[in-house]
């Protein structure tokens, strides 16, 4: 019986790829994983949700959709949420495009109001 390994894909080599070549993609314990694109309805459902949390959550956060959020270098994890609202530093928040935003450890998740 012959074990196929598939390469895992490391952070180095992710940041060389095009936007385009990340655009239907996640990286889960280093392994590509092409995801389907969703429907018009799950989009606008997530803009709208991204639009609610953008008021509701007022000038210091940015809600924003299709963008990664890297979890983790090694091995490699790249996920590509729906929705994920992002802390902006004195208006400092540019644009999102192949942004990728780290997870720290010990980051707490927000207050509830």
């Amino acid at each position: 019986m012959s074990e196929h390994r598939q390469q895992q894909t490391t952070a180095e080599q992710y940041a060389a790829w095009t936007e385009a070549e990340c655009a239907r993609i996640e990286i889960v314990d280093g392994t590509v994983v092409v995801r389907p694109s969703a429907s018009k309805r799950h989009n606008r459902l997530a803009r709208l949700l991204a639009n609610a949390l953008d008021v509701a959550a007022g000038p210091d956060w940015n809600a924003d959709t299709d963008f990664d959020v890297r979890l983790q270098d090694v091995p490699l994890n790249n996920r590509r949420p729906d929705v994920t609202l992002l802390a902006c530093r004195a208006g400092r928040h540019r644009g999102t495009s192949r942004l990728h935003v780290r997870s720290r450890p010990g980051d707490q998740p927000l207050p509830r109001q």
